[in-house]
């Protein structure tokens, strides 16, 4: 059974919704990577990660999203030149989704401080993570039962729903993609020094804690 799942930015200025979501057209996962630990530390919004920075994640198709307020604040910055588009809004500095660089991404991953269902609504709307992954980048090193990278699990699983988008073409009508194939808001690149403050916060936040 699937529903709509409201998306909403921390302040209500942009809002949207993901139609048909359930447990099997979405994918759910907690991250713990740097790079997802880096862009919370860009935005100043720590309080999208759990206390160990891992950042849960709800991958849908692109095809399947709606802005219906506030599409216009949505921006979109790339940690490196090859790295892939992080969104967010200008009016809060809410994450709002991380795709390949590409109209063909076959997904969008939305942080759950976009997502307007928590807790046990939203499990039920869309099931619980499938696993965690990069645990070797949590904060306090990697949790107990987190893998390093990334389990074979959440990875076979990951992988068939991602060329599963693919290959039915649920790129198509993409509300981050012009009609010309272009981001509707220019990617901003971080420089290397840019990246490395960064970086650097995201190390202090582990040497503090593990303190």
């Amino acid at each position: 059974m699937s529903t709509d799942v409201e998306l909403r930015c921390a302040c209500g200025t942009v809002q949207g919704v993901v139609i048909e979501s359930s447990a099997r057209t979405c994918n759910r996962a907690v991250c713990y990577c740097d790079d997802c630990q880096t862009f919370a530390h860009f935005l100043g919004r720590d309080d999208v990660m759990n206390e160990r920075g891992g950042t849960d994640i709800l991958q849908v198709a692109p095809s399947r999203v709606r802005f219906s307020a506030g599409q216009q604040e949505l921006r979109c910055m790339r940690l490196s030149p090859k790295g892939v588009l992080r969104w967010y809004t200008t009016c809060c500095k809410t994450p709002a989704g991380n795709m390949l660089h590409s109209p063909r991404s076959p997904f969008v991953g939305f942080a759950m401080r976009f997502v307007a269902p928590q807790g046990s609504a939203l499990d039920a709307a869309v099931g619980t993570p499938r696993g965690s992954l990069h645990g070797r980048y949590a904060i306090g090193g990697c949790p107990e039962g987190v893998p390093a990278r990334v389990g074979l699990g959440l990875l076979v699983r990951s992988v068939g729903w991602v060329l599963g988008n693919a290959v039915a073409g649920r790129h198509r009508g993409s509300p981050f993609w012009t009609a010309s194939g272009e981001p509707i808001s220019a990617p901003e690149v971080l420089t290397l020094e840019q990246r490395n403050e960064l970086r650097a916060a995201v190390a202090g936040a582990s040497t503090s804690t593990e303190r």
